[in-house]
């Protein structure tokens, strides 16, 4: 568990660079067409599709488009606005390391000038909110991660995001002179963690805002 925890904080430490690329190069010639992507069209390494295993676990995958993203077992939707890049499944797969049956990037998208992303992780745990972001803790302010320090700004707290109660940590990470910002809001559904992570630059805190406030609810 704190190796995949360790994966995490990795990725979502690097994510930030991989997307401000991704919306740089982002032209009308790149972006995929109007159809639909799902994780249930995926086969698993099984043999068994996204829809298959969500028959067995009761977790179904949400629906990224060329213009939203949507999940109805979150009832969450996300609409980027102007100047902001919702990644394809093809584009999380070159920013981000690869999941597997318990452990789904649901979305992300970045704005155009990279100073704020977002994603969506669903992830298997039994562990509570709260006990998950206390080991996110642990490690964070144990030894240094590729060469990267963490400092927690915001200790876990309790939050709410679009009607639900959620645990809540601001952590900044510096890296060669630069420092960037991370927001973690998780909260449990059916054995499941929900984790939204937030990325910006602690100058411009409203680039991330803005991007929070493109999820609603689908009701």
């Amino acid at each position: 568990m704190k190796k995949r925890i360790l994966m995490i904080l990795t990725a979502v430490s690097l994510m930030a660079a991989g997307l401000t690329g991704c919306a740089a190069s982002e032209t009308k010639e790149t972006q995929a067409p109007a159809s639909e992507t799902s994780a249930e069209t995926v086969r698993e390494s099984d043999g068994e599709t996204s829809e298959e295993k969500a028959a067995e676990t009761g977790y179904e995958a949400g629906v990224t488009s060329e213009t939203s993203w949507s999940s109805e077992w979150l009832n969450m939707k996300f609409i980027p606005g102007e100047g902001v890049t919702l990644l394809s499944e093809e584009e999380k797969e070159m920013v981000l390391p690869a999941g597997d049956e318990t452990f789904v990037y649901e979305m992300m998208a970045a704005n155009a000038d990279g100073t704020a992303s977002i994603g969506v992780v669903v992830e298997k745990s039994e562990l509570s909110p709260e006990e998950y972001m206390e080991i996110m803790k642990e490690q964070l302010q144990g030894d240094n991660m590729e060469g990267m320090a963490f400092q927690v700004i915001q200790d876990i707290t309790d939050r709410e995001f679009l009607g639900r109660p959620v645990k809540y940590m601001q952590v900044d990470s510096s890296y060669q002179k630069v420092t960037v910002r991370h927001t973690y809001m998780i909260y449990a559904r059916d054995g499941y963690l929900v984790e939204m992570i937030g990325t910006g630059v602690p100058e411009s805190p409203e680039a991330l805002e803005m991007l929070m406030a493109s999820f609603t609810t689908l009701e």
